[in-house]
């Protein structure tokens, strides 16, 4: 019986490192930012690197802008949440 965890143990620790070393999708992100003291505005340049370790070829990538979709009660994601869900959505 010890034998055999030990055999179950082992396989979840190799099973595990392996999903974490072999992921199929791997991304950077670098952004650059300026402040522009006069107008009180950012200047925002970002670069996004993805890495595509899957053996499928992707014809579409989605960018979500979570932190706009939740700013206010007239977004698209808050439209859809109060026709599906909850009809009070509550912003902070």
């Amino acid at each position: 019986m010890v034998r055999n965890f030990q055999s179950f143990f082992l396989y979840c620790i190799i099973l595990l490192v392996t999903n974490i070393t072999i992921g199929y999708a791997q991304y950077n992100t670098n952004l650059t930012v300026s402040l522009n003291e006069y107008t009180k505005e950012l200047d925002i340049k970002q670069e996004f690197t993805y890495f595509n370790k899957s053996n499928y070829n992707l014809g579409v990538i989605y960018f979500n802008d979570w932190a706009n979709a939740y700013s206010d009660k007239n977004t698209a994601l808050a439209k859809r949440f109060a026709q599906e869900f909850k009809k009070s959505l509550h912003l902070a």
